[in-house]
């Protein structure tokens, strides 16, 4: 018979000739098909091992020329064959590529810029505490004024009056030169009547001065009080428009502010959601490559453990088949201690193996776990809360300690509690009119 080497994967009528042979000496190698597959490689090994070959498969030299050499029966173990016992395989031990795992990344809060946040405008102080009304007029420098505008006119009554009166004497003293009267008693009664009743013409005329000037006075009083009543009122009204042109300009900035706080809130979220979804694949990833590696270490292992339990079972024929074996049952007794302890160390790489991935997989697990953020268990917390400010109250010496006094997560909280007070106040007294209508969460705004 020819020898060329064979192996598993070969082909051809050599191949045919191996089976044909193997199958006439009891090695059942399966069909003779020409093609060395697995259980003609079974069958090779088992041969070798017959012959006290080393049992790699391989079909070569010392495997032909045993089969040239005409053996025709299995052989069974003499007194002075060497048996040897086939040594326990040395498992693998898998443990994951932590150098290649993706770290987590660290989640960004996003802090709004309160320097640019527009403060609320003071109302002014007059307009708090208003000056009652005090015209600057006097009633008496009224009434002069309307004397000094009636005064033309009663200088030319009373000069029209001094003129009758001058007209009238002279009447009367050309009455009595007409007469042929003396300048007698009752010329000059005359004259007395005449210019007592010039005096009293006079006395009408003052008083109708004073009585037209007090009347004119009163009216310019009048005017003049509502001139100023007006303007004060006009005052006032330019100032709480002026404030309520600052108000609504100070709403507009406000609206702005919350825009761009809300755009930067969500911008920084995407931002935390696209590294975690980046983080996921990437662990996703790792964890498949590390469970492929685990599933070819535990195949290794397999192959390893049914390699080593058909050496066994051929070792375990072979003593079973040993003529020393037969006389004495000495080797029977080793065979039994040596199979006990090979199946301790057996149970015990197992034990090890599998520690090994209970180990791996904890760990796995626990760098998985994402911690839980302080901050919003404190956030939600309050929000959670019937009365935040007394929640605050009473926690505001545990959230010193974890945030510190000066953080800006301690005075978020503050504010949200002083803002959640103030709110119900408000309410209480029914005057809540505030440009922030409800407080919902950080940077979430409803107008």
């Amino acid at each position: 018979m020819a020898t060329p080497v064979l192996k598993k994967g070969s082909k051809g009528q050599d191949v045919v000739n191996l089976q044909n042979f193997l199958n006439k000496q009891g090695y059942n190698a399966g069909k003779a098909d020409g093609i060395f597959g697995n259980q003609t490689l079974n069958a090779v090994k088992a041969y070798q091992r017959a012959k006290g070959l080393s049992a790699d498969g391989i079909v070569g030299p010392k495997t032909w020329g045993t089969i040239n050499g005409g053996a025709t029966a299995r052989p069974t173990s003499s007194s002075n064959t060497t048996i040897t016992r086939p040594g326990v395989p040395q498992y693998e031990t898998w443990t994951p590529d932590l150098k290649s795992k993706p770290n987590a990344p660290t989640y960004v809060e996003y802090k709004p810029d309160y320097s640019n946040r527009p403060d609320i405008p003071e109302v002014p102080d007059d307009l708090k505490n208003p000056q009652p009304f005090n015209p600057n007029i006097s009633m008496a420098d009224m009434i002069e004024q309307a004397r000094q505008v009636l005064l033309p006119q009663y200088e030319r009554n009373k000069e029209k009056l001094n003129d009758l009166y001058t007209q009238n004497q002279q009447s009367i003293n050309n009455d009595s030169l007409k007469r042929g009267w003396a300048r007698g008693s009752f010329t000059a009664n005359r004259l007395d009547t005449e210019t007592s009743e010039h005096g009293k013409r006079l006395n009408d005329l003052t008083r109708s001065l004073d009585e037209q000037a007090n009347i004119m006075g009163m009216q310019n009083y009048d005017k003049e009080y509502d001139r100023q009543y007006q303007l004060h009122r006009d005052t006032i009204g330019d100032k709480w428009r002026a404030y309520d042109a600052g108000l609504n300009r100070y709403k507009a900035l406000e609206d702005v502010w919350r825009f761009d706080t809300q755009l930067g809130y969500d911008l920084n979220k995407n931002k935390n959601d696209y590294n975690w979804k980046n983080y996921d694949a990437n662990y996703r990833s790792w964890l498949d490559t590390n469970n492929l590696n685990k599933d070819a270490v535990n195949m290794k292992n397999d192959n390893k453990s049914k390699t080593y339990q058909a050496q066994y079972g051929q070792y375990r024929d072979n003593i079973q088949d040993s003529q020393w074996n037969k006389q004495f049952g000495l080797e029977q007794q080793k065979f039994n201690w040596a199979k006990s302890i090979d199946q301790q160390r057996l149970n015990l790489e197992k034990q090890k193996a599998a520690r090994s991935a209970a180990l791996a997989r904890q760990r796995q697990t626990k760098s998985a776990a994402q911690k839980v953020d302080p901050y919003t268990l404190a956030y939600n917390d309050l929000i959670n809360s019937k009365d935040p400010a007394s929640t605050f109250k009473a926690k505001a010496g545990q959230y010193a300690s974890v945030f510190g006094i000066n953080s800006p997560e301690y005075q978020t909280l503050q504010a949200i509690a002083s803002a959640a007070a103030a709110k119900t106040r408000a309410q209480k007294k029914n005057r809540y009119t505030g440009p922030i209508n409800n407080l919902r969460g950080p940077l979430k705004w409803d107008y």
